[in-house]
């Protein structure tokens, strides 16, 4: 039945035209749902999670998309940073036991003179710890022996010279600067005569000594 004011030929051309609307709209749906458009949407979001928007970011924005290879772990992350502070704190200064940046100076504790009946003459020298001095001559009409120590301190009861004990030693002196820190010890021995010096360190008693004697001539054995 045939509604009035229309006739077959109107009928057929609004059935196209609705026809043709549905089929541009599944098409147009199609494309938006289906098409390339809908996977450059889908590529911006992580792999099996929600959308990236201003809600799933701390600060309330967007967070930035991640390219592969970017990722950094928590260490690698904070290696800058260390490097920075590495570079602003200070080198430490290296400082000997003592408290100080010099070597703790060597004190001379005492210095005795002796000799025996054999004729030999001994001069020891006791410091806070073990040392061996470098012994050096200086012969001339005052003959001695003598040693230097640049960072030393004296005790009080250490006599600044005192007499030898035989025939051999004429005076043991002790001088000291006290600007430098320097000590020198000299032993002055009888002029014209020829010695046998023997130095001996006891360990356990932090003790140098020093043993002199006369030099014995050799003995000619005619032929």
């Amino acid at each position: 039945m045939q509604r009035s004011g229309q006739t077959p030929g109107g009928v057929i051309r609004s059935m196209n035209r609705t026809f043709f609307f549905v089929v541009l709209c599944l098409f147009l749906v199609a494309q938006a749902f289906g098409g390339p458009g809908h996977a450059a949407a889908q590529a911006g979001k992580p792999p099996g999670g929600a959308p990236v928007s201003a809600a799933d970011s701390p600060a309330g924005t967007a967070a930035p998309v991640v390219k592969p290879g970017a990722v950094k772990s928590p260490a690698q992350a904070a290696l800058p940073v260390q490097q920075k502070a590495a570079a602003k704190r200070p080198a430490v200064e290296k400082r000997s036991p003592t408290g100080g940046g010099k070597t703790a100076s060597l004190r001379l504790k005492s210095v005795e003179c002796g000799a025996d009946r054999k004729g030999r003459e001994r001069v020891s020298f006791t410091f806070d710890r073990l040392y061996r001095p470098v012994l050096k001559t200086l012969p001339g009409e005052k003959p001695r022996i003598y040693f230097d120590v640049p960072n030393a301190s004296v005790d009080p009861g250490v006599q600044a010279q005192q007499d030898g004990k035989g025939p051999l030693v004429r005076q043991v002196r002790i001088s000291h600067d006290s600007a430098s820190g320097s000590l020198r010890a000299a032993i002055e021995l009888v002029a014209e005569k020829d010695y046998v010096v023997r130095p001996i360190l006891y360990r356990k008693e932090n003790r140098f000594l020093l043993e002199i004697e006369p030099k014995k001539p050799r003995s000619r054995h005619r032929p």
